[in-house]
């Protein structure tokens, strides 16, 4: 009876051990290809178990769950849809790192169908690094459901220059590599430090801390033969970049370099041993940094985050963010407006107007709201405009003194030209709703943070009068609309998440 026993009691074992699912843990997620449309597939979540030594979602906990993973394809984008099986009500959460040690990114409850996750055009992962996927039914249980991951959107270009640096989102490990020394150049007698004026094989990357602390980074070579150099910039830089770097290595050793706190030294020449001093960084500082590759042998290199502060995938904020700049004509003078979406340490605003010869002239003054993430409204009348065409500009002025230009926008005593963008913000696709006599030749350019246009078309009203164009954008961050119809200009801002 014992042996029966022991047979039956062995069998429930070995049945309850075949029903578990393999991919029941990270480290055995069953890995997913992403595709460029979705294509659902059934998966079971079973005798699934819940997974031990990974922090649970703040979007509602974790359960019995199963985990998936996937490389993040070029673009740095990616849409993960479910559907519903036996499961109806599900959670889904996004991890980067090592299986063994995994962070937290993003999560989702109900935005699916029915009462199913989905997570729509995921930005900032870094291409060719690992994601994992944890699912599980709302508080907890067997069934099965179906899940794809995809991405339609074209590549991101090179990051070989400032203007074009990749947003990083995430501290874990990556691996990259660069094909050449971009179309800009960059380094200058002003801001390059211990580098050569030339680059050669350069990356451009920037990222914004969420928590503060020592900042460590570690380059690696993945030819240990290969002289890596690196600068970086910040806190909060601009470009073009018009000061030195604050760290700096143009050592001639090869093999890895970085950041670490063993260092004392803020920058180093050829005769340097490849490292320099940590970074005392703050939350909301944002740095920019270029891995130059000196050997130019085409062979990449890992970039390692070490140290304990942690960095965020939110856009860079600059300490003003002009949500709209505009004005109109009305009789005798121009009216000008102008809204904020945010405001960091905003002293006051100087209005400046010019003529056909381009010379600006002040011509007001008007108080800002100090740190603000509200949406702010100003207006301006300029009572002695130019005769035909009036140009106008805002200078912001920090409690600090320091100041930065707006967009320059033209308004003719004549014609006034609206439009408007929607929505605002969006998640790429948006629509440009304008008013333009038939006939009329008009531009509409979109130019990003850094002043690069990444869009511009060119065409003639038809027979109607409000016209609709719609241009999708495939990178998030802030973005400039400029309408010009050969009159007058106007800008306004898009944020496109």
């Amino acid at each position: 009876m014992k042996q029966l026993c022991s047979a039956v009691i062995f069998l429930l074992i070995c049945t309850v051990l075949k029903a578990q699912p393999v991919n029941d843990d990270p480290c055995s997620a069953t890995a997913i290809a992403v595709g460029t449309s979705c294509n659902l597939v059934l998966y079971s979540a079973t005798g699934a178990t819940n997974t031990g030594g990974v922090s649970a979602p703040p979007c509602g906990g974790s359960g019995k769950d199963v985990w998936f993973s996937f490389t993040v394809p070029a673009s740095g984008m990616f849409t993960i849809e479910t559907a519903s099986g036996t499961i109806t009500d599900g959670m889904l959460a996004v991890y980067t790192g090592p299986c063994t040690d995994l962070a937290y990114a993003y999560c989702d409850d109900d935005s699916g169908p029915g009462n199913m996750p989905l997570l729509e055009d995921m930005h900032g992962f870094i291409p060719g690094s690992t994601v994992y996927v944890r699912f599980y039914k709302k508080g907890g249980g067997a069934g099965n459901f179906k899940l794809c991951i995809w991405d339609d959107n074209p590549p991101l270009g090179d990051n070989n220059d400032c203007i074009t640096a990749q947003q990083l989102c995430t501290e874990a490990t990556f691996t990259a590599s660069s094909g050449g020394n971009g179309d800009v150049d960059d380094l200058t007698g002003t801001n390059k430090g211990c580098l050569t004026p030339n680059e050669h094989e350069a990356s451009w990357y920037y990222f914004t801390f969420d928590k503060p602390g020592e900042f460590n980074l570690i380059l690696t070579p993945l030819d240990p033969d290969d002289n890596y150099n690196f600068a970086v910039w910040g806190p909060n830089p601009t470009c073009p970049l018009t000061v030195p770097p604050i760290r700096c290595s143009y050592s001639n050793n090869t093999g890895a370099t970085g950041i670490n706190t063993g260092s004392t030294d803020l920058s180093e020449g050829v005769p340097g041993d490849g490292w320099v001093k940590f970074i005392n960084v703050f939350a909301g500082e944002t740095y920019m940094i270029l891995i130059d590759n000196y050997s130019e042998s085409g062979s990449g290199f890992t970039f390692d985050f070490d140290g304990p502060p942690t960095i965020t995938c939110l856009d860079y904020v600059l300490p003003i963010t002009l949500a709209e700049f505009d004005g109109y004509n009305n009789g005798a003078v121009n009216v000008l407006q102008w809204t904020t979406a945010t405001e960091i340490n905003n002293a006051w605003f100087t209005v400046e107007h010019a003529g056909n010869d381009g010379e600006f002239i002040e011509i007001g003054m008007v108080a800002g709201a100090g740190s603000s993430t509200e949406m702010n409204n100003y207006i301006f009348t300029d009572d002695q405009p130019f005769q035909h065409v009036t140009y106008y500009r805002l200078k912001q002025t920090d409690f600090d003194g320091t100041s930065t230009y707006s967009d320059i926008i033209q308004i003719a005593n004549a014609y006034a030209q609206a439009f408007t963008v929607i929505p605002n913000p969006s998640a790429g696709l948006i629509t440009i709703n304008h008013e333009e006599t038939p006939g009329t030749p008009y531009t509409i350019q979109v130019i990003n943070a850094w002043g690069v246009t990444v869009f511009t078309k060119e065409a003639v009203s038809g027979t109607e009068l409000l016209l609709n164009d719609e241009i999708m954008i495939s990178t998030k961050g802030i973005y400039s609309v400029v309408l010009n119809n050969g009159v007058r200009s106007s800008s306004k801002k898009v944020v496109i998440y």
